[in-house]
């Protein structure tokens, strides 16, 4: 199920990257290639050679002026041996939401993958938040 979702969020982001040519866009990318070998006593000796991909996308002023998409995830690819869990690639979306603020008291709602930083408590949220002032 949390595979489906990230990739459904992550196919909705990319749908949407057209529309985001009218809005404020920020696209954010660093990838990290490693080579080196592991040769533990008692191991199979490895050639491993990971790449690492993360990847930033923030849209603001899209559809009236006060919704905004935000993306942040990374991959891993593994060029040579297998790095980890025997898995060729892996990745996360650390989080995906669309945010919309409203013109009244201060309100705004998000719904997707994010984090609540409320006081002492951070936590990672998949679903909707709704916050405002009381007038």
């Amino acid at each position: 199920m949390k595979k489906t979702v990230c990739h459904l969020l992550s196919a909705a982001f990319f749908l949407a990257l057209p529309a985001a040519t009218l809005a404020e866009t920020s696209i954010n990318s660093t990838t990290i290639f490693r080579f080196y070998q592991d040769d533990r006593p008692g191991f199979e000796k490895k050639q491993l050679a990971p790449v690492t991909q993360f990847l930033s996308v923030d849209m603001d002023k899209l559809a009236d002026g006060n919704l905004s998409a935000h993306l942040y995830g990374w991959g891993r690819l593994d060029l040579a041996d297998k790095s980890f869990d025997n898995n060729q690639a892996d990745g996360s979306l650390t989080y995906g939401y669309l945010k919309y603020r409203f013109k009244q008291a201060n309100a705004q709602a998000r719904a997707g993958r994010f984090f609540v930083s409320e006081g002492i408590v951070n936590e990672q949220v998949d679903g909707l938040s709704v916050r405002t002032d009381l007038p």
